[in-house]
């Protein structure tokens, strides 16, 4: 759905000044869930037989779609500054622990064993 990310484009190009202000993210959120709502409900209800949209319906989706947009939003924001963050002249480069680098040989090699073993005893298809 290319309008609803359109939307949200546009939403965050007004707001270039404010672009760290937490009523940016809240609302660019609310704006790509209200548009893409109004779209995609569309959609459903021309397109597919189910889920039925109906009066009894468009509340509920809207309620859980319009929290899903900020939780997943929020978490896509930290997620982002933290890729952000990666490779910048400031970021700190700390030694691997011993025991982090063996434990996850470890798990390699019990992850190989146990694909090995699935491969030598699984039954071969039937025809």
């Amino acid at each position: 759905m290319v309008l609803p990310a359109l939307s949200l484009d546009i939403w965050y190009a007004s707001r270039l000044q404010r672009a760290d202000a937490s009523s940016t993210l809240v609302g660019g959120n609310l704006v790509a869930a209200g548009s893409f709502m109004v779209l995609g409900l569309y959609a459903i209800s021309a397109l597919m037989v189910y889920p039925r949209i109906s009066t009894s319906t468009i509340p509920p989706i809207m309620i859980v779609g319009g929290l899903m947009a900020l939780w997943f939003g929020w978490v896509g924001a930290r997620f982002g500054a933290w890729i952000g963050t990666l490779g910048a002249a400031s970021a700190i480069v700390e030694a691997v622990d011993r025991r982090v680098m063996w434990v996850g040989a470890g798990s390699l090699a019990m992850f190989a064993a146990l694909t090995l073993l699935y491969i030598l005893t699984a039954a071969p298809p039937s025809t």
